[in-house]
């Protein structure tokens, strides 16, 4: 059965890019934590709908774990298939890459790559990519965040996702949390999807050679829309806009 689609880059749609004197001073805080990919990470993971499902004491396992795949994934890959052309790359690996011109928007939230297995194929939304550029280069960022790198960065992301289909090897089915339990009856279990982003974003900073987590994107270009909402509080809205099946509610 296909599954849901891979989505990267959710980011709320504002009509200005004005930034708030709050928004300026979490953004040059964050620009400091940008290199902090366990932290980050954990951000990633505490974001997931099941976090509170995942025991305490296994939550910084469990991310190190998801750091630790894409880092030797990126270096297995390297090693078989040296070509620096992600575009190459994915035709060696046998997944389609179609560009779209429209722009990924559901309600307030903008999507701007998208991984399908079935067939392989990943969609990079051109237009939508370009919002998050001119909003990184209004902000100021460019000397931080190289926005040159970000169709690099998101067909490395998506190509992560593409191997784990190919090693039916989702990460986020290697650990289950109970989502219904009766008793002593698990009667559902749900993997945590926040495992496979964690080992998308370290991928994809292993083969770009990345000094920062590529994560740090979603929250820069979030503050520099003025959005100075808790990432979990927002992710958890824009999350209750999806059903279980992937479909806008």
């Amino acid at each position: 059965m296909p599954q849901e689609p891979h989505i990267l880059g959710v980011c709320e749609i504002k009509e200005e890019n004005d930034i708030g004197e709050n928004a300026k001073e979490q953004v040059d805080a964050f620009l400091g934590k940008a290199r902090d990919a366990d932290a980050l990470a954990g951000l990633v993971l505490e974001m997931d709908p099941t976090y509170r499902l995942i025991p305490a004491v296994r939550r910084t396992e469990l991310a190190s774990m998801a750091l630790e795949t894409g880092r030797a994934w990126a270096h297995e890959l390297r090693a078989t298939h040296p070509a620096e052309d992600l575009a190459l790359l994915a035709q060696q690996l046998g997944v389609e890459v179609e560009f779209s011109d429209e722009a990924n928007e559901a309600g307030d939230v903008v999507i701007r790559s998208e991984y399908y297995d079935a067939p392989a194929r990943i969609v990079i939304y051109q237009s939508s990519l370009e919002k998050t550029r001119e909003v990184i280069e209004q902000a100021g960022l460019a000397a931080a965040i190289d926005p040159g790198l970000l169709l690099p960065i998101h067909l490395a992301h998506e190509l992560f996702h593409h191997l784990e289909h190919l090693k039916q090897d989702r990460l986020s089915q290697r650990y289950k949390v109970p989502t219904l339990r009766i008793g002593q009856w698990n009667l559902i279990v749900s993997g945590v999807r926040a495992l496979s982003e964690i080992g998308a974003h370290a991928f994809v900073q292993a083969w770009l050679r990345l000094d920062w987590f590529p994560f740090a994107i979603d929250q820069l270009e979030r503050l520099t829309r003025g959005d100075t909402r808790d990432p979990v509080d927002r992710w958890n809205e824009f999350s209750k806009k999806r059903s279980w099946f992937g479909g806008w509610k």
